[in-house]
């Protein structure tokens, strides 16, 4: 399994890199449409879903992939939040894993739960949800 995850960790890397287009919502955009169009055109969604589930069953492997495959996509957003702080476009005091919690939580809910439709629209309509309760008035 631990093949498995590394191999998925690298392509993971190459379908999702972090934005630095100089503006945060921008920069999210990209972050989760490049998500979007993985997990719903280039198949990683059913690998992602096997995933999760293997994860929740076999804590060895759900350790692995929380200390991998999850936590780089955290910290690839983690980024792109904190260069938003920095520039001023969200407020010093928003606790940022709460935005990536709200953030990848809705694409997976999507994904695994609901099945409704990831695509462009939904990604720009969420980071406006997003940025707009945190931006810096």
């Amino acid at each position: 399994t631990d093949l498995i995850v590394e191999a998925y960790l690298a392509k993971a890397a190459r379908d999702v890199p972090v934005p630095d287009t100089g503006a945060v919502r921008q920069d999210l955009i990209e972050l989760l449409g490049r998500l979007a169009f993985a997990l719903t055109k280039l198949g990683s969604g059913r690998t992602m879903s096997d995933f999760v589930v293997e994860a929740h069953s076999n804590s060895t492997f759900g350790d692995l992939f929380r200390a991998t495959l999850l936590s780089s996509r955290r910290q690839a957003m983690a980024q792109v939040l904190e260069r938003g702080q920095q520039r001023g476009e969200i407020r010093q005091e928003t606790q940022l894993t709460v935005v990536i919690d709200a953030l990848y939580g809705a694409m997976y809910h999507r994904l695994l739960m609901s099945r409704e439709t990831i695509d462009g629209e939904y990604v720009r309509n969420l980071v406006s949800t997003a940025i707009d309760g945190v931006a810096d008035r």
